[in-house]
């Protein structure tokens, strides 16, 4: 079981520059990938998205690789002098029609654009990708490793919640035949009131009994409780994501819902408001999970 929030970093050398990444990841019901690059190495962010994809399957993923130049990793831009010259020229003729001296600033000119270009060559692209993959690489294996470090947390939490509705259970067992006598009772004070009705045939009697028999009977509800936990404990050791978990907790509810329609017992109904308490525990962390 892995979480979907975690912390990742990696650093290296990557074309005579230092260069360090981060990653991070918190809850989302998708994966949503937002990467930021060195401008110049834009065209690279497809492939760490990809990247990213191979990995993870959920989650809102935050990626930075920032790079430090240095003197040996020569210039990210080059300056086109033609570009400059061809300006002048359009500046001269653009005072001569208005008729002004005025200069141009410096500071003007070199925003211009086209006066300094970022363009990297395909070449150069393909060498920034093969040596930022290995860090690229280990900087999504430490993610992973800090989402499964927070995903074995949640997996024993979730596993004694777990055992704390095994044993709630295991007492509406124990007190089921109890409550079913207590429940008999009423319904034979029931019955008698209703055979004391002349009117009342002998049809309806039996009929009033089967359905008081049935409303009273949780026996099918505890066994698919226990049928679901079994199972529950079973995805608990398996590679998955939350979703089946998440179902079968949604299955749960629905008896202990039955069954608390079915009881009149007051300290049992306080247990059943107990459980349901676990059940939503168990559902905000299986949210987190990948």
């Amino acid at each position: 079981m892995r979480s979907m929030t975690g912390f990742g970093n990696a650093s290296g050398i990557v074309r005579n520059a230092i260069v360090s990444l981060e990653i991070n990841s918190v809850n989302h019901r998708s994966l949503e990938i937002s990467i930021r690059v060195p401008s110049l190495w834009g065209p690279i962010e497809t492939f760490i998205r990809d990247k990213i994809r191979q990995n993870i399957n959920r989650g809102k993923i935050h990626f930075w690789m920032r790079r430090q130049s240095s003197e040996t990793t020569g210039p990210s831009f080059t300056f086109n002098e033609n570009a400059v010259k061809e300006y002048l020229e359009h500046i001269k003729k653009l005072k001569q029609i208005l008729n002004t001296t005025e200069e141009i600033s410096l500071n003007t000119l070199i925003q211009l654009p086209g006066i300094f270009e970022t363009t990297i060559t395909d070449e150069e692209i393909e060498l920034i990708k093969s040596e930022t993959e290995p860090l690229i690489d280990l900087v999504i294996e430490n993610l992973n490793k800090s989402r499964e470090i927070e995903g074995q947390a949640i997996k024993k939490q979730i596993h004694d919640h777990l055992n704390e509705l095994r044993s709630g259970i295991h007492l509406l067992e124990q007190k089921t035949p109890e409550l079913l006598e207590q429940q008999k009772e009423r319904i034979r004070t029931k019955l008698a009131e209703i055979s004391a009705d002349p009117s009342i045939k002998e049809e309806r009697l039996a009929m009033e009994t089967i359905l008081w028999a049935d409303k009273l009977d949780i026996t099918e509800e505890i066994n698919r409780v226990n049928t679901h936990l079994c199972r529950a404990y079973e995805l608990l050791e398996m590679e998955q994501n939350g979703k089946p978990l998440n179902f079968l907790i949604q299955e749960i509810g629905r008896e202990l819902n039955t069954i608390s329609a079915k009881l009149r017992d007051a300290d049992l109904a306080w247990q059943l408001v107990q459980m349901k308490t676990i059940l939503e525990k168990i559902r905000e962390q299986i949210q987190n999970v990948e």
